[in-house]
C-alpha cells in the first residue's frame, strides 16, 4: 500500500497524510492514536405511539391493536434489512472506486437518498419503533404470563418482536446508513490530521480502518526524514594526504663528505580519524557543508589536521566525501646540509641525516562512514 522509498519533509512545515485509491465513505486513516468509531444516539420519534418518556407498565393492547403495532415492526424491520444488503452492494461496488451514480443505481427508489440525512433518520426512526415497542411489549407480557392470559397467537408476537430486537442489538445498521449517505459524496481519497516537520524526522504511527467492515487494513510506521535544515554530524573514516617524511640515507664518503639519497617513496599518507560535519540538508539524502577532522597516520603515526568541505550522502547511515587542506608536521633536510646543483651533502663525520620537524600542509580527500540511532 505504501511504496518503499525515501520520504522526505521540508523541515518546520505542517503535512497531512493523503491516502488514494480508497473510498473515504469507508475508509479512514488515524496517525498517532487508536482508532474509534463515532455513532449517533439513537432518537425516540415515537412518543405519539407511546406517550411518555419511561417504560411503564399501563401497556394494555387487544388483539387488533397488537397486530397492527407487529405490522409496523415488521415494515420498520424490513427497512433495516433493505438497508443492510443495499449497503453491502454498494460496499461491493464502490470499494475502491467512489461513485455517486452507481450507488443512486443500485438503491433506485428503496431508499431516500436524494434527500440528505433521510436514510439515517428512517433508520433511527425503525430501530427506535422496535427497540421501544419490544421493551413495552415485554413488561406487558411478563405481567399477562403471571396472571395466565397469555394466548398462543401474542406469544408467537412475543417471540417475533424478541427476536427482532436481537439482530438489532448484534447489526449496526445506523452505520450502514451513514456509509449509503456517505457513499453519496465519497471521494477517491482520504486525509490524515496534521503534523510538523521537526528536528531531523518524523515516525508517524499509521491506521488505515475500513469502517464499513470494522477492520484494520493497515498498522504501522511510516519513517519520515527532513531536509532544507542544517544539520551537524560525526564520521570515522580515512584522510588521504601529501604530508609525507622523505625516507633519507647517507651514501658513501667521498672527498670527505657524504650524499643524503632520498629512497624511493609514496607521496601520500592515510590517516585514520573522526570528522565533523556542519551541513546543509538539500534533500533527505544529501547534504552538503565544511568539514574538519583529525586523524592519525597509518605510516608515521603522526596526528593530521583537516579542514575542508563535502558532501554527506545517505538517510541513515552516510556517507561523507570531502576536501580540503590538511595540515601536520613533516621532517625536512637541516639546512647543515649544503646543497649544490647536483645534491645535497653532509661532512663525512655525519652517521644520520640531519633533519627538523616543520609544519606544512597539503591538499587531502577524505572518505568516512557515520552510524546513527534515533533519540526521541
Amino acid at each position: 500500500m505504501l511504496e518503499n522509498k525515501l520520504l522526505k519533509l521540508e523541515y518546520g512545515k505542517n503535512y497531512k497524510l493523503q491516502i488514494e485509491s480508497v473510498n473515504s465513505a469507508h475508509i479512514r486513516a488515524v496517525i498517532s492514536s487508536k482508532a474509534f468509531n463515532l455513532q449517533s444516539s439513537i432518537s425516540e420519534p415515537l412518543k405519539v405511539l407511546f406517550p411518555g418518556t419511561g417504560v411503564s407498565t399501563d401497556f394494555q393492547p387487544g388483539i387488533v391493536e397488537t397486530i397492527t403495532l407487529i405490522d409496523s415492526a415488521r415494515m420498520a424491520y424490513l427497512f433495516l434489512q433493505k438497508v443492510d444488503s443495499l449497503s453491502k452492494e454498494v460496499y461491493k461496488a464502490t470499494k475502491f472506486a467512489p461513485s455517486d451514480s452507481k450507488v443512486k443505481m443500485i438503491i433506485g427508489d428503496e431508499l431516500p437518498i436524494d434527500k440528505e440525512g433521510a436514510t439515517v433518520k428512517k433508520t433511527e426512526e425503525s430501530i427506535s419503533f422496535i427497540t421501544y415497542f419490544s421493551e413495552k411489549y415485554s413488561i406487558w407480557f411478563d405481567k399477562t404470563l403471571e396472571n395466565g392470559d397469555v394466548n398462543e397467537e401474542f406469544f408467537k408476537m412475543g417471540s417475533l418482536i424478541q427476536s427482532m430486537k436481537k439482530v438489532i442489538d448484534k447489526q449496526d445498521f445506523l452505520g450502514k446508513a451513514t456509509f449509503i449517505e456517505k457513499s453519496m459524496k465519497a471521494k477517491p481519497e482520504v486525509m490524515t490530521s496534521g503534523f510538523k516537520a521537526v528536528k531531523d524526522g518524523v515516525d508517524l504511527q499509521v491506521s488505515i480502518i475500513d469502517t464499513y467492515l470494522k477492520d484494520t487494513l493497515y498498522k504501522g510506521e511510516i519513517e519520515f526524514v527532513n531536509y532544507k535544515m542544517w544539520n551537524f554530524d560525526f564520521s570515522t573514516g580515512f584522510l588521504f594526504n601529501q604530508l609525507v617524511d622523505v625516507p633519507y640515507y647517507l651514501g658513501s664518503p667521498i672527498e670527505e663528505k657524504k650524499e643524503v639519497i632520498a629512497e624511493d617513496y609514496s607521496t601520500w599518507d592515510i590517516a585514520i580519524g573522526g570528522m565533523a560535519h556542519l551541513t546543509y540538508k538539500f534533500s533527505g539524502f544529501v547534504s552538503f557543508g565544511p568539514q574538519v577532522g583529525i586523524g592519525i597516520s597509518i605510516l608515521d603515526a603522526k596526528p593530521k589536521y583537516s579542514v575542508g568541505a563535502g558532501f554527506l550522502l545517505g538517510k541513515k547511515g552516510k556517507v561523507a566525501l570531502n576536501g580540503g587542506v590538511a595540515f601536520g608536521k613533516v621532517k625536512e633536510l637541516s639546512s647543515t646540509a649544503e646543497k649544490n646543483n647536483e645534491g645535497s651533502y653532509v661532512p663525512e663525520s655525519f652517521t644520520t641525516v640531519p633533519t627538523f620537524d616543520r609544519f606544512d600542509n597539503s591538499v587531502y580527500f577524505g572518505i568516512s562512514y557515520n552510524l546513527t540511532k534515533k533519540s526521541y
